[in-house]
């Protein structure tokens, strides 16, 4: 089948077939039905029907689960718990004193952890104001929008973090290509991505978490990393599967939601939410060792 975007932007093929269809947006309720489409040439998937960015600010409440403090208290906890992992392994990466950017920084609660550790030069983006005017209310140099080398004339951060960023982005390579250029010399870029080869997306089909249809929408492979940091002048450092149960829980989430019962919502998530995510922490640990796991960490190096 053809695509109406046009030919994949990866690798230039126009040759596509559909992936998976009939998602819903289980989470928040957006309307429609969402499908992805398969590059048959790179394995890219792509959401359709494809957004623009008025849609897409549409598509996230202010209650999203990145934006707001979480309703249930294990999940809170397992959430501080999170951040804290993550502030141990992006710390060897950067040094005190050097500058960092996080996009998508939400209400601050990566930032927030750096600050405890006694990082000073720690930045933020995000596209939703109330995010904003949250991570702003602690004590946050956050600035309200979309990624713009503008925004950051000095252009010399040493690290840019992009958690679970890329598959939300309407343009992945220019978004790479102005991170390269807000990066001084040897910067780096950490992140991590659903992976699309993992058991869980396999075995799930519609109900996977990492679709989360119509939010992300682009999904890609380890090969896809590798073409879009090259296409972007950046070398590859690290790739790796990590623990990370969420995918899991949702797509149970997901299941019963559609199948069984509707439970009360709170940042998308149900009440059982916690207790699915304490069940698949040793199922993700083994995953994350033996297999591909259900994200993708990535640490790229400026050219």
């Amino acid at each position: 089948m053809s695509n109406d975007r046009g030919a994949c932007f990866l690798c230039s093929s126009d040759s596509f077939e559909i992936a998976v269809q009939n998602i819903l947006d289980w989470e928040y309720n957006n309307p429609g039905k969402f499908s992805f489409t398969r590059c048959n040439a790179c394995g890219l998937l792509t959401i359709d029907p494809f957004p623009n960015l008025d849609d897409i600010k549409k598509y996230y409440p202010d209650d999203y689960h990145g934006f707001t403090s979480h309703h249930y208290f294990l999940i809170k906890k397992l959430k501080a718990w999170y951040w804290k992992y993550k502030v141990i392994r992006y710390s060897q990466f950067i040094t005190n004193g050097e500058k960092i950017l996080e996009v998508g920084c939400g209400k601050g609660d990566l930032l927030g952890e750096f600050r405890n550790r006694g990082f000073k030069q720690i930045f933020g983006l995000d596209f939703n104001a109330v995010a904003v005017q949250s991570a702003r209310a602690n004590g946050f140099e956050v600035h309200h929008g979309l990624l713009d080398t503008e925004t950051y004339p000095q252009r010399n951060f040493n690290l840019i973090i992009i958690e679970n960023l890329i598959e939300h982005v309407l343009d992945p390579l220019s978004f790479l290509q102005s991170c390269h250029e807000l990066l001084d010399k040897g910067g780096l870029i950490v992140g991590e991505t659903p992976n699309i080869n993992s058991w869980d997306c396999k075995l799930f089909g519609k109900y996977w978490g990492g679709y989360s249809a119509p939010m992300h929408l682009y999904l890609l492979n380890e090969e896809n990393i590798k073409q879009l940091a090259e296409k972007s002048g950046f070398k590859i450092r690290q790739i790796k599967n990590t623990l990370q149960p969420v995918h899991w829980a949702l797509s149970i989430q997901h299941y019963i939601q559609h199948n069984l019962f509707k439970a009360r919502l709170n940042n998308g998530r149900s009440a059982y939410f916690s207790l699915l995510l304490l069940f698949f922490i040793p199922i993700s640990m083994f995953q994350s060792i033996v297999s591909n796991s259900s994200t993708v960490q990535f640490v790229l190096e400026k050219k």
